[in-house]
């Protein structure tokens, strides 16, 4: 439940935020790479990083509090209490690694200065 809780927060993110968070924790860039990379200051890849990892956060714990419906519109999996998604995202972080290279996949995307030419 988690997991795709997880995957379908990751998949509603800007195309941005994903290549951020994909180039910090998939490709373990630094900041300052990322920044070159994306046309931004170093310190502003730190705030955005920060503020996609709370809206993840806020997203799926949305997601594991409301459940899931079945195909067929009946009651599916229930939502989890607030203690039970403490312990999902205590136990993602401790005991199941999320393989990130896989839930944001690298995009065809330019770097602001890719197609200027040099003078």
């Amino acid at each position: 439940m988690f997991r795709r809780a997880l995957d379908a927060a990751l998949a509603s993110l800007d195309p941005r935020d994903s290549e951020r968070l994909r180039l910090y924790y998939a490709e373990e860039q630094t900041l300052a790479d990322i920044g070159r990379h994306l046309g931004e200051h170093e310190s502003s890849v730190s705030r955005n990083l920060e503020r996609t990892r709370r809206d993840l956060r806020r997203i799926v714990e949305e997601m594991l509090r409301a459940g899931q419906v079945s195909a067929n519109g009946f009651a599916g999996e229930p939502g989890l209490s607030d203690a039970e998604i403490a312990l999902c995202f205590e136990y993602a972080a401790e005991e199941a690694p999320i393989d990130l290279d896989s839930s944001l996949p690298r995009r065809t995307t330019q770097s602001p200065t890719a197609g200027k030419q040099k003078q």
